[in-house]
């Protein structure tokens, strides 16, 4: 199992329903079962990435 933990994950508008999780903090989790999940949910990953790179700098 891979837990990815997105500290600022609440600030991404996820359609995917990767991000799980409803802490007050804004944390966000990202669950793996697999590298063939990961691989199966490359292209969300990515642009939840891209997303919190954006907010930081704004």
């Amino acid at each position: 199992m891979i837990r990815l933990i997105f500290l600022r994950g609440a600030g991404v508008n996820d359609k995917s329903g990767l991000l799980s999780g409803d802490y007050k903090d804004g944390r966000r989790l990202a669950l793996f079962s697999s590298m063939s999940d990961v691989k199966k949910h490359e292209k969300d990953l990515n642009r939840i990435v891209k997303a919190l790179v954006k907010n930081i700098h704004n």
